[in-house]
């Protein structure tokens, strides 16, 4: 069975692709720009399962960075599922999220778990 990159359930994610080698960088670059954006996150180094990666946080939300043959998704979850406000600040800040680091949508999965991408213009 295909499988694509994981990113944690009711997440608002965007994807990009970046070699290996520019991986470290392109960490760094992220961490910057987030904060840069939306000065509320700070550095963390939390893990939601095996794979989902939260390299910053706020009081709310976990910014987060997940990655699989090079498809690193970028993801915002609330830290707790039922909490409005974390919600409501997500939906706020969704389409600069979106437009400054999204490069590829999703557009579809096949039966086998494969997930079929395109290019955001």
């Amino acid at each position: 069975m295909a499988r694509s990159v994981s990113y944690p359930h009711n997440s608002i994610v965007t994807f990009t692709a970046f070699d290996y080698d520019e991986a470290f960088d392109f960490i760094e670059n992220l961490e910057e720009t987030a904060r840069a954006l939306w000065p509320s996150f700070r550095k963390c180094d939390v893990w939601l399962g095996r794979e989902d990666h939260a390299i910053l946080e706020n009081n709310h939300t976990y910014f987060g960075v997940s990655e699989y043959c090079g498809l690193f998704a970028l993801w915002l979850v609330p830290k707790n599922e039922n909490d409005p406000l974390a919600w409501r600040w997500i939906s706020q800040i969704e389409k600069k999220f979106n437009k400054t680091f999204g490069t590829f949508r999703k557009v579809g999965c096949a039966s086998n778990g494969e997930c079929f991408f395109e290019k955001i213009s």
